[in-house]
């Protein structure tokens, strides 16, 4: 939501030194809060009772409502500067630690792609930035821009609080929490926790590379009042995610998964030899790149979280038991969390340390040709092994 939804606000209404405080922060408590949040979940790999969940979610919901009264000026008791900025981010961030492997447990226990409901928060934040692009008198409301921030993580935090005082959620929730239980002890072994790892991490580097480029160029644009470039980001953005939302939910097949890599792999291709023509002036291509990379990319990460997950649950395989050597399959998967949202932050930290206006050519074409490989791989010759035994 910083990138899409509040940068842009404050850009745009000449908060340059803030944006440039939130945006600089956010990447590097993000940084800070991710490997802590890998140490936590190999500690701990059960998520935390209920009631500690709910007052961590409005700590966190706390915590950020304060950074962004400061950011946008609205509290004089709190003056915004770099120090009290990181404070207040890695307050937030690791508060949700403990809410964030709730979501953790469920996708390894549902054995499902997250991709879904992230298009979804795709398209919602797309419409708010386009909201507050097109309408100043929406960005010059400042309180109603901070609450519009604060409310998914306040809307969650009031959910986990208010489901314990229902008597047939709270049931529902021993029985889920029991289920949850048996497969948080699920261990994956050493081999197959080094090999997730290792793709994990390579993910989507390449349409990372490539996105922070164009970002970048779009953030220029914006802090000098052009507002033409983010207008035709959100719009290919939302017409794309719209198309990929469909084709994520009624095709989930194997085959289905290696298409969608192999095209998400063409795309990264065509967009790493183009970058270099990316200009405010060629606004069509910026328009085509961002539709075609967002309309593939949510179907290029189920493909990769598809084949992750069948890593970690090999069908010519049992499942080992929680006293067997081995690795929580909750603290793998967490590694494939903390690699997604690092990317974006590291690449672009990167362009901006160098001072480069998008990576060589050829490091997004390999880091993408080598998830596609590696998805292939795993889907259709771990599938036909399988079969076979």
């Amino acid at each position: 939501m910083m990138q899409f939804f509040l940068y842009p606000t404050l850009l745009l209404s000449g908060q340059h030194d803030q944006e440039n405080i939130m945006r600089r922060t956010n990447l590097m408590t993000l940084c800070v809060v991710i490997v802590l949040d890998l140490a936590w979940v190999n500690i701990h790999p059960q998520p935390v009772s209920q009631p500690v969940v709910t007052i961590a979610a409005f700590v966190a919901t706390t915590a950020h409502g304060i950074h962004l009264l400061s950011a946008f000026g609205l509290s004089t008791l709190i003056p915004y500067d770099f120090n009290i900025a990181c404070l207040l981010q890695v307050l937030t961030n690791m508060s949700w630690i403990f809410v964030s492997q709730l979501g953790t447990v469920y996708v390894v226990s549902h054995r499902r792609s997250p991709a879904r409901f992230q298009i979804l928060a795709w398209i919602t934040v797309m419409v708010l930035g386009c909201l507050v692009t097109l309408f100043p008198v929406i960005r010059e409301q400042r309180l109603l821009i901070i609450c519009v921030a604060v409310a998914p993580r306040a809307v969650v935090a009031l959910l986990i609080g208010l489901s314990r005082s229902d008597s047939c959620a709270d049931a529902q929730g021993r029985s889920a929490s029991e289920q949850s239980v048996k497969n948080e002890g699920t261990m994956v072994a050493f081999s197959s926790a080094f090999k997730f790892t290792i793709f994990a991490c390579n993910g989507t580097i390449g349409e990372s590379l490539n996105d922070m480029a164009t970002d970048l160029q779009i953030r220029t644009a914006l802090s000098a009042g052009d507002t033409k470039l983010t207008l035709a980001y959100n719009c290919a953005v939302l017409l794309s995610m719209f198309g990929g939302l469909a084709f994520e939910t009624m095709t989930s097949g194997t085959g289905a998964r290696c298409v969608f890599a192999g095209v998400w792999g063409a795309c990264q291709i065509f967009r790493g030899l183009g970058m270099q023509y990316l200009s405010p002036e060629r606004l069509w291509l910026i328009f085509g790149f961002v539709f075609f990379d967002k309309f593939s990319g949510p179907l290029g990460q189920a493909a990769v979280d598809t084949a992750l997950l069948a890593l970690l649950h090999p069908a010519d395989k049992e499942p080992m038991k929680a006293n067997t050597r081995g690795i929580p399959s909750t603290a793998i998967w967490t590694v494939r969390t903390a690699a997604e949202r690092l990317e974006r932050p590291s690449c672009q930290l990167l362009l901006l340390m160098f001072g480069a206006a998008h990576a060589p050519c050829w490091l997004p074409l390999t880091f993408s040709m080598i998830s596609v490989a590696f998805v292939i791989f795993i889907l259709q010759y771990g599938t036909a092994h399988s079969k076979a035994d």
